[in-house]
């Protein structure tokens, strides 16, 4: 089983375009564009989750029809609160071990993507992981999800995927 942890793209700022709050912040349109070719990156690397779980803030869930659209166009992202910002890993955690074995991608913010990414692989949510805006990276699982016994194959950041 694998984990994808995709986190969302170049977002607008609180203040731009009459943006009051952080939850109304939606893609600005670079991040649009750059989500877009990332994805079609990941599609190169054969990364192709089976289901996509996403925070319910805009910016995340744009990052997931994006990601959708490219990698599993028969896929509609399901926004879960257990990928809103500030949710600990460890609950999280929790809630990836009840789900079936698939290959899933979780579309989220930081700090919670980097705590979760730590938290899968070491048990603990203090190992420092560098996810920067629309990064991924895939942690593999012999069977089901148990926190501390993920296996970091890869971590990409965006450069390194418009690279591709």
């Amino acid at each position: 089983m694998n984990v994808y942890l995709f986190r969302h793209g170049i977002a607008l700022d609180i203040g731009q375009n009459g943006i009051t709050s952080d939850d109304q912040r939606p893609l600005s349109d670079e991040g649009m564009k750059k989500t877009g070719n990332i994805a079609q990156a990941l599609k190169k690397i054969r990364c192709n989750p089976t289901r996509i779980v996403t925070s319910p803030l805009i910016r995340a869930r744009q990052t997931a029809d994006i990601a959708a659209r490219v990698l599993c166009p028969d896929t509609t992202p399901e926004p879960n609160g257990v990928m809103a910002p500030f949710v600990s890993a460890e609950e999280t955690g929790n809630w990836l071990t009840e789900q079936d074995p698939e290959d899933i991608m979780l579309v989220g913010h930081n700090p919670h993507m980097e705590q979760l990414a730590s938290y899968l692989i070491s048990g603990s949510d203090d190992i420092e992981i560098r996810l920067k805006k629309a990064s991924i990276c895939r942690i593999a699982f012999d069977e089901e999800v148990q926190s501390g016994c993920g296996m970091l194959e890869w971590l990409m950041q965006p450069a390194q995927l418009l690279g591709l």
